[in-house]
């Protein structure tokens, strides 16, 4: 299939950028809710520790130096998941950046993407990691640096009571509120992903083969040059496997110049774009005629204009 790429929707563009900020938007609400399940580990771990800490401070150490422990094992997980992302994603880049993408009725189009994992690449994912670090390894360091020492040296408490039902209770809201939302997001895409794909345009889109011509010669006149087309399209026509061949614009897509039309009754003419088809159009897409008829050959420029208009319509 071949075709030119200026034949892509101008809408296509913006529309892949917006599919990239939401996927990167789901990306960090599931990095949320791994550092909240990380972190709720580390509290868990934390409260078991804490007679641990309180018997450190009680030593002579300083909260800070408990708070670093902490902090340290947070990195140490952090650190190996960061280098596992980094690799996971050297390989995609290295095995998935050339793919061919098969769009309807234009064509199948080959693309290289040039991703690199640079310096900056580098930056942003130490930048993420200082922030998973802090987000997971601090709640349950700033918990167990703060215990009664009186309390637990003595026996009496072990483990912490209000303060670390608000911590638990905290996350847990928190990875429940974001799951749902990533969750809720996924679905709404994968809907919307279902219906492009089973919406009916109005014309047959499988089995279609698109064709650019371009005639570069300027010594044809206009005469000529329809001549030379019609006769391609008869030569089309006798290749064998083809039911149908004509001439003519994209459904969907249409000229970027503009004619102005008048509508009966109307003060005021509307401009609206053209396109080309030939007494073949109708067939060859499969556009049902539900009244009337379409156009055929002896529709011509000297012949009086016919129009051709949807149910809608």
């Amino acid at each position: 299939i071949v075709t030119r790429a200026s034949l892509l929707p101008p809408d296509a563009i913006p529309a892949a950028e917006l599919a990239v900020a939401v996927l990167l938007t789901l990306v960090l609400l599931v990095l949320l809710i791994a550092c909240a399940n990380v972190a709720n580990l580390l509290l868990a771990l934390a409260i078991r520790r804490r007679q641990e800490a309180a018997i450190k401070l009680s030593l002579g150490a300083s909260r800070w130096r408990v708070i670093r422990e902490f902090l340290r094992e947070a990195a140490l997980i952090c650190a190996i998941s960061s280098v596992l992302g980094y690799g996971m994603a050297a390989f995609v880049i290295a095995r998935y950046s050339n793919f061919n993408i098969d769009v309807p009725m234009l064509g199948s189009y080959f693309f290289g993407l040039r991703l690199d994992l640079d310096f900056t690449v580098v930056a942003f994912t130490i930048i993420l990691m200082s922030i998973a670090i802090l987000a997971t390894g601090l709640p349950a360091a700033l918990y167990a640096s703060s215990p009664n020492l009186a309390q637990i040296l003595s026996g009496e408490v072990v483990v912490g009571g209000r303060s670390k039902t608000m911590r638990l209770n905290a996350l847990v809201v928190i990875q429940v509120a974001v799951c749902t939302l990533v969750l809720v997001g996924m679905g709404l895409c994968e809907r919307s992903l279902y219906s492009l794909r089973h919406v009916n345009p109005g014309f047959e889109t499988r089995s279609i083969i698109a064709l650019d011509i371009a005639d570069s010669r300027e010594d044809l006149t206009e005469a000529q040059r329809v001549a030379l087309s019609e006769r391609a399209r008869e030569t089309v026509s006798t290749l064998p496997g083809v039911e149908s061949a004509t001439l003519g614009s994209l459904p969907l897509l249409s000229n970027e110049n503009n004619v102005p039309v008048r509508l009966p009754g109307a003060d005021k003419s509307v401009s609206i774009r053209w396109g080309i088809c030939d007494e073949h159009y109708f067939n060859t897409f499969d556009i049902q005629v539900l009244a009337g008829r379409g156009f055929d050959g002896e529709d011509t420029a000297s012949s009086p204009p016919v129009v051709v208009i949807n149910k809608k319509m």
